[in-house]
Protein backbone atom coordinates (compact mmCIF):
# COMPACT_ATOMS: atom_id res chain seq x y z
CA UNK A 1 0.00 0.00 0.00
CA UNK A 2 1.45 3.18 -0.83
CA UNK A 3 2.44 5.86 1.40
CA UNK A 4 -0.95 8.69 2.04
CA UNK A 5 -0.63 12.35 2.76
CA UNK A 6 -2.07 11.75 6.12
CA UNK A 7 1.10 9.47 6.70
CA UNK A 8 3.52 11.86 5.70
CA UNK A 9 1.65 15.60 7.37
CA UNK A 10 2.20 15.73 11.25
CA UNK A 11 -1.29 14.62 12.65
CA UNK A 12 -3.33 16.32 14.88
CA UNK A 13 -6.36 15.10 16.95
CA UNK A 14 -9.67 17.22 18.13
CA UNK A 15 -11.02 15.02 21.01
CA UNK A 16 -13.80 16.50 23.39
CA UNK A 17 -17.21 15.75 24.76
CA UNK A 18 -20.13 15.05 22.13
CA UNK A 19 -21.28 19.35 21.08
CA UNK A 20 -18.20 20.81 21.81
CA UNK A 21 -17.74 22.12 18.17
CA UNK A 22 -15.27 20.03 17.34
CA UNK A 23 -16.49 19.13 13.33
CA UNK A 24 -17.12 23.12 13.26
CA UNK A 25 -13.75 24.13 13.95
CA UNK A 26 -12.40 22.00 11.91
CA UNK A 27 -14.75 22.59 8.42
CA UNK A 28 -13.86 26.09 10.04
CA UNK A 29 -10.02 25.52 9.62
CA UNK A 30 -10.43 23.79 6.30
CA UNK A 31 -12.97 25.97 4.54
CA UNK A 32 -12.41 29.44 6.38
CA UNK A 33 -16.47 29.29 6.72
CA UNK A 34 -18.67 28.18 9.37
CA UNK A 35 -21.24 25.48 8.39
CA UNK A 36 -23.79 23.13 9.73
CA UNK A 37 -22.63 19.99 11.32
CA UNK A 38 -24.69 16.83 12.59
CA UNK A 39 -22.83 14.71 15.60
CA UNK A 40 -19.66 12.70 14.23
CA UNK A 41 -20.14 8.90 14.19
CA UNK A 42 -16.64 8.29 13.74
CA UNK A 43 -14.15 11.06 12.48
CA UNK A 44 -14.07 13.79 10.05
CA UNK A 45 -10.44 14.33 8.53
CA UNK A 46 -8.85 16.63 6.61
CA UNK A 47 -5.68 18.77 5.15
CA UNK A 48 -5.01 21.92 6.44
CA UNK A 49 -2.77 24.28 4.61
CA UNK A 50 -0.38 26.18 7.04
CA UNK A 51 1.83 27.85 3.89
CA UNK A 52 2.26 26.52 0.68
CA UNK A 53 5.03 24.24 2.17
CA UNK A 54 3.14 22.96 5.43
CA UNK A 55 -0.23 21.05 6.12
CA UNK A 56 -1.34 19.24 8.63
CA UNK A 57 -3.46 16.19 9.06
CA UNK A 58 -6.37 16.81 11.18
CA UNK A 59 -8.87 14.45 12.50
CA UNK A 60 -11.82 15.40 14.54
CA UNK A 61 -13.24 12.33 16.54
CA UNK A 62 -16.74 11.63 17.61
CA UNK A 63 -17.59 12.20 21.48
CA UNK A 64 -20.31 10.90 22.44
CA UNK A 65 -19.69 8.75 25.11
CA UNK A 66 -19.67 5.81 22.97
CA UNK A 67 -17.43 7.13 20.79
CA UNK A 68 -14.90 7.90 23.60
CA UNK A 69 -13.26 4.69 24.10
CA UNK A 70 -11.87 4.46 20.27
CA UNK A 71 -10.30 8.12 20.75
CA UNK A 72 -6.95 5.88 21.85
CA UNK A 73 -7.15 4.30 18.14
CA UNK A 74 -6.19 7.45 16.68
CA UNK A 75 -3.13 8.34 18.74
CA UNK A 76 -0.47 6.26 17.32
CA UNK A 77 0.69 8.98 15.26
CA UNK A 78 -0.46 12.16 17.31
CA UNK A 79 1.71 15.37 16.82
CA UNK A 80 -0.23 17.46 18.92
CA UNK A 81 -3.62 16.74 20.80
CA UNK A 82 -6.70 19.75 20.53
CA UNK A 83 -9.04 19.14 23.68
CA UNK A 84 -12.05 21.43 22.58
CA UNK A 85 -14.48 22.23 25.48
CA UNK A 86 -17.87 23.77 25.38
CA UNK A 87 -17.53 26.61 27.54
CA UNK A 88 -21.27 27.30 27.55
CA UNK A 89 -21.97 24.15 29.57
CA UNK A 90 -20.53 24.48 32.87
CA UNK A 91 -22.05 21.38 33.77
CA UNK A 92 -20.41 19.07 31.71
CA UNK A 93 -16.83 20.24 32.72
CA UNK A 94 -16.01 17.72 35.04
CA UNK A 95 -17.06 15.06 32.69
CA UNK A 96 -14.75 16.64 29.91
CA UNK A 97 -11.98 16.76 32.77
CA UNK A 98 -12.29 13.10 33.34
CA UNK A 99 -12.10 12.74 29.86
CA UNK A 100 -9.21 14.11 28.82
CA UNK A 101 -7.27 13.43 32.33
CA UNK A 102 -8.41 9.68 30.21
CA UNK A 103 -7.25 10.21 27.75
CA UNK A 104 -3.87 11.34 28.66
CA UNK A 105 -2.86 8.39 30.34
CA UNK A 106 -1.94 6.62 27.24
CA UNK A 107 1.19 6.78 27.34
CA UNK A 108 1.26 7.73 23.32
CA UNK A 109 0.93 10.84 24.39
CA UNK A 110 4.07 11.57 26.55
CA UNK A 111 5.77 14.78 25.39
CA UNK A 112 3.00 15.06 22.86
CA UNK A 113 1.49 18.75 22.90
CA UNK A 114 -2.05 19.46 24.32
CA UNK A 115 -4.40 22.44 23.40
CA UNK A 116 -7.25 22.77 25.53
CA UNK A 117 -9.49 24.76 23.55
CA UNK A 118 -12.02 26.60 24.73
CA UNK A 119 -14.95 26.89 22.12
CA UNK A 120 -18.49 28.87 22.38
CA UNK A 121 -17.02 31.91 23.62
CA UNK A 122 -19.83 34.21 22.11
CA UNK A 123 -22.46 32.83 23.59
CA UNK A 124 -23.65 35.04 27.05
CA UNK A 125 -23.51 32.67 29.83
CA UNK A 126 -20.08 31.30 28.19
CA UNK A 127 -17.06 30.24 31.26
CA UNK A 128 -13.91 32.26 31.42
CA UNK A 129 -10.81 30.37 30.82
CA UNK A 130 -9.73 31.06 33.68
CA UNK A 131 -12.78 29.00 35.16
CA UNK A 132 -12.04 26.41 32.56
CA UNK A 133 -9.15 25.87 33.91
CA UNK A 134 -9.47 25.77 37.67
CA UNK A 135 -11.92 22.84 36.60
CA UNK A 136 -8.93 20.99 36.79
CA UNK A 137 -7.35 21.96 40.16
CA UNK A 138 -3.36 22.21 39.68
CA UNK A 139 -2.22 21.46 36.45
CA UNK A 140 -1.46 17.43 36.68
CA UNK A 141 1.85 15.98 35.88
CA UNK A 142 0.68 14.83 32.37
CA UNK A 143 4.42 14.70 31.13
CA UNK A 144 3.36 17.34 27.67
CA UNK A 145 4.51 20.25 26.18
CA UNK A 146 1.97 22.42 27.77
CA UNK A 147 0.15 25.40 25.68
CA UNK A 148 -2.01 27.78 26.51
CA UNK A 149 -6.21 27.46 26.58
CA UNK A 150 -7.27 29.20 23.38
CA UNK A 151 -10.47 30.87 23.55
CA UNK A 152 -12.50 30.96 20.25
CA UNK A 153 -16.04 31.95 18.73
CA UNK A 154 -17.01 29.89 15.44
CA UNK A 155 -19.57 31.49 14.26
CA UNK A 156 -18.39 35.52 14.98
CA UNK A 157 -14.80 33.92 13.15
CA UNK A 158 -13.19 35.77 16.39
CA UNK A 159 -9.28 34.40 17.76
CA UNK A 160 -10.03 31.02 15.11
CA UNK A 161 -6.96 31.88 13.28
CA UNK A 162 -4.26 29.33 14.54
CA UNK A 163 -1.66 30.66 11.63
CA UNK A 164 -2.59 33.96 13.38
CA UNK A 165 -0.81 32.99 16.69
CA UNK A 166 2.33 33.59 17.66
CA UNK A 167 5.27 31.89 16.13
CA UNK A 168 5.50 28.95 19.27
CA UNK A 169 2.20 27.10 18.12
CA UNK A 170 3.95 26.91 14.71
CA UNK A 171 6.82 25.38 16.36
CA UNK A 172 4.63 22.87 18.16
CA UNK A 173 2.71 21.67 15.48
CA UNK A 174 5.77 21.47 13.04
CA UNK A 175 8.90 19.66 13.70
CA UNK A 176 11.89 21.30 12.75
Amino acid sequence: MGQTRSSTCPQVILVGLDSAGKSTLLARLLTGQVVETSPTIGFNVGSWDLDKKTSLTVWDVGGQKSMRPNWRFYLDNCKALVFVVDSSEPGRMMEAHRSLKKVLSDDRLRGVPLMVLANKKDLPNSMTIREIALFSGRPPPYRRVPLPYRRVPLPTGESTSLQASPPPYRRVFIPE
